[in-house]
């Protein structure tokens, strides 16, 4: 069920990026021939006017077929590749635009019912609700081969006859260290309820790895009014979108072999994995998680990657800087090459998600 809920609200999300399109094209007259949700092949369709409205049957977000989005129909009067260049600008910025204020909204949201954050020690009693959460678990870890998950909150840490806790991040650490190269028991509450969890403390860890190899921090919910819950959606909305642009580039640095790996890509069956236990810690969660993927993507699209919004918003610039457009074929010839890539890289991560999955 928790599966089935995030794939809906996923489609939902990612449905409002191709919505920004659509709404831009319709408001400058550009004729739109289709907007679907989901993929082909089609399930349903209707035609209302020049669009076809249609729901289709792989549900990986959605798509909108606009008239001469490839440079065709220039002759026509309601073709897009037939508008003045800040027209095609601003066609082509509505997903970006509409998936930025859709994860603000999301979060404001989320202020307004409580949303979970990290807390230092100091503020735990300014709180709901704090506990020591594991945020990552590192692969191949003893935390990993022991089931613990990311989201589970430590109750408490046994060695021997040992145990602790009311446990902050500073007494989880020093505990652990304390008794490297042992068994610890870890009881822990998940979304299947509490449990025990057991792992042996690593004496030499990898690199950038605990002993244990987790990532643990004081999680709590805060709650505020709708006003400045709004403004805190806002705010925290830009930085999200800005931290996405460092972490891109961190990543590609990464799978460049010039800078140290920061994590995993991730792809659709790895966040629809991730999304289903999501909705399991409740309702904040999966608002911070939805929202995070909203931004995320429109941070995406802001990159000039050819095939994406960003690398054909830079053939606009272009064609405004040089007073006259690419040609059509050059512009097709790198869209066509790009968006290749991104297949082949689409598949080796699917395949990655599905290896790491099973």
């Amino acid at each position: 069920m928790s599966l089935i809920i995030f794939i809906i609200v996923l489609i939902i999300v990612l449905s409002t990026h191709e919505l920004g399109h659509f709404i831009l094209a319709k408001i400058f007259g550009v004729r739109v021939d289709e907007f679907g949700i989901g993929y082909p092949p089609r399930i349903w369709g209707k035609k209302i006017k020049d669009t076809i409205y249609s729901i289709n049957w792989l549900p990986f977000g959605a798509f909108v077929k606009i008239l001469g989005e490839d440079g065709d129909n220039k002759g026509d009067i309601n073709s897009f590749s037939n508008q003045k260049p800040w027209k095609r600008f601003s066609v082509l910025s509505g997903g970006i635009i509409i998936n930025l204020i859709c994860g603000m909204l999301l979060l404001g949201v989320g202020y307004i019912i409580g949303l979970p954050v990290l807390v230092n020690e100091d503020e735990i009693n300014q709180v709901e609700n704090a506990g020591l959460s594991i945020l990552n678990v590192s692969n191949d870890s003893p935390a990993e081969l022991s089931g613990i998950k990311a989201g589970d909150i430590v109750l408490s840490v046994k060695a021997g006859e040992t145990e602790l806790k009311d446990l902050t991040p500073t007494i989880f650490s020093d505990f652990i260290k304390s008794h490297l190269g042992e068994e610890i028991i870890l009881t822990v509450e998940t979304t299947d309820g509490v449990v025990d969890k057991s792992a042996i403390a690593r004496k030499d860890p990898p690199q950038g790895q605990g002993a244990l190899g987790v990532s643990i921090g004081q999680v709590g919910f805060v709650q505020y009014g709708f006003f400045k819950s709004i403004w805190l959606g806002i705010k925290n909305g830009f930085q999200i979108f800005l931290n996405t642009f460092v972490v891109a580039y961190s990543l590609i640095k990464g799978l460049l072999g010039i800078g140290p790996s920061i994590g995993e890509l991730v792809g659709p069956i790895g966040i629809t994995a991730l999304g289903s236990q999501t909705v399991k810690l409740g309702l904040g969660y999966l608002l911070q998680f939805l929202a995070s993927i909203s931004i995320g993507l429109a941070a995406i699209n802001v990159i000039p990657i050819p095939a994406l919004d960003g690398g054909r918003i830079l053939f606009v610039l272009l064609e405004k800087i040089k007073g006259k457009p690419v040609k059509a074929k050059t512009e097709n010839m790198v869209h066509t090459t790009g968006f290749a890539l991104l297949i082949a890289l689409s598949v080796y991560i699917a395949v990655k998600d599905i290896i790491r999955l099973f």
